[in-house]
């Protein structure tokens, strides 16, 4: 009997020494773990590569994804704090940092453009942006979209109220123009390239020449000073990823289209105006200043963002 409360009491250290050392495993790997917000938009392509090939990884860093819409739900996610580090354009986090401090850029991700086009409707004949006047136009509001067509109309000296303007978003905004319940779409990438490739509209402008339309990776503020380590970490795993994805660029949106069930002719026709790099540049800052100035006379936002407070340069 005694033997049978030896055995019992040895069994039970050794099983609270086994919990002991998971518990401590665990806790390890939580500290290196950053919940990271992308979507599939050709754009981001660098977010799906950096997670598929390893490069945060091999910073020593354990990886949750977390595959959103677009990058205003990046935004809205980051804000409700379910991601750490994330990907969005400019044109969605302009409005955001116009009212908090709390999303902060670190790094770009993409820029060019000519990956936002205004499609018009296949059947129509349509030549000139004034041809649109008081027809349906569909942008998902408070995106980069929207501030390039908002460009667009002051740039041809008309008004908002010239147009029907439905918020809508991508894979709804397609389908209408299949069912031409809209006449024109102004999108982004894939969108433009499934509506040009399945032949349900055709491209009356795009902005290569006039926007940047950068995209960045952004980090929430409380995260980056509470975790300023994990941070520099995932920056060297981006680094490495951008520079992946120029020099195999083809099988990088191999993956993407495999893992985004995206055609890969789409694909294709998506990245044609994109520039993928991790440098903010002086040219790219500018643009996102001056798309932040332009949205204020818009008045689309009621202040300017804290330029000094949201944007860090190493």
């Amino acid at each position: 009997m005694k033997l049978n409360k030896k055995l019992l009491l040895l069994f039970l250290l050794i099983l609270i020494i086994i919990l002991l050392i998971f518990l401590k495993e665990n806790d390890s790997n939580k500290e290196n773990v950053v919940n990271f917000g992308y979507s599939y938009n050709s754009g981001q392509i660098p977010g799906l590569i950096g997670v598929e090939k390893s490069f945060f990884k091999n910073n020593g860093l354990e990886i949750k994804s977390v595959i959103l819409k677009g990058g205003k739900e990046v935004i809205e996610a980051m804000l409700a704090r379910e991601i750490d580090i994330g990907l969005s354009s400019s044109s969605n986090i302009i409005p955001a940092s116009s009212k908090t401090n709390k999303i902060i850029i670190i790094a770009s991700t993409s820029y060019g453009g000519g990956r936002k086009r205004l499609m018009i409707r296949e059947d129509l004949e349509i030549t000139n942006f004034n041809d649109l006047k008081n027809k349906k136009i569909a942008v998902r509001v408070a995106s980069t979209q929207y501030k390039n067509l908002l460009k667009l109309i002051e740039e041809y000296n008309l008004t908002k109220s010239d147009f029907q303007i439905l918020n809508m978003k991508g894979e709804d905004a397609i389908f209408a123009l299949k069912t031409k319940d809209v006449d024109s779409y102004l999108c982004g990438e894939p969108d433009c390239a499934t509506i040009e490739y399945n032949k349900i509209g055709y491209e009356l402008l795009n902005f290569d020449k006039k926007e940047t339309d950068p995209n960045f990776l952004i980090v929430r503020r409380e995260f980056l000073e509470n975790n300023p380590n994990l941070v520099i970490k995932f920056v060297k795993g981006w680094s490495d990823t951008i520079e992946y994805v120029n020099n195999n660029l083809e099988e990088s949106k191999k993956i993407f289209s495999d893992k985004s069930d995206v055609n890969l002719e789409i694909v294709e026709i998506s990245t044609k105006y994109i520039t993928y790099d991790y440098q903010l540049y002086d040219f790219i800052i500018s643009s996102f200043k001056e798309d932040s100035e332009f949205l204020l006379n818009q008045g689309e936002i009621d202040k300017l963002p804290n330029f000094d407070k949201i944007i860090i340069r190493s």
